[in-house]
């Protein structure tokens, strides 16, 4: 997962990012036990990047999750939180060097 972080930061410097890669990089995240153990971790994600509550009955289903996300993004014209995921990203590498699962 490593890896894939510093992948997600290099897209996420870029100017303009697609919003396809956009999707990809988040669902990455959300799906990814090693970032969020568990679905409860993904609501404060949530909350932090696009300032939304997820509702319990969402919280259930990481697919449902990924589908209230997808939501959000192709409702906004631009995403204009990159660098609040760039932020996030940054901090789970540091977390993953401070730890030594760098691969």
């Amino acid at each position: 997962m490593y890896t894939n972080l510093v992948i997600f930061r290099n897209e996420l410097k870029n100017r303009n990012v697609s919003r396809y890669k956009l999707i990809g990089i988040i669902t990455e995240l959300i799906m990814s036990k090693e970032i969020f153990e568990k679905n409860k971790d993904v609501s404060a994600f949530m909350q932090d990047i696009f300032g939304v509550t997820i509702k319990d009955c969402i919280l259930k289903s990481r697919s449902q999750i990924m589908a209230y996300t997808y939501r959000i993004i192709l409702s906004h014209e631009d995403f204009e939180n990159k660098d609040k995921l760039l932020k996030f990203i940054n901090l789970k590498i540091d977390e993953f060097q401070a730890k030594g699962k760098v691969r």
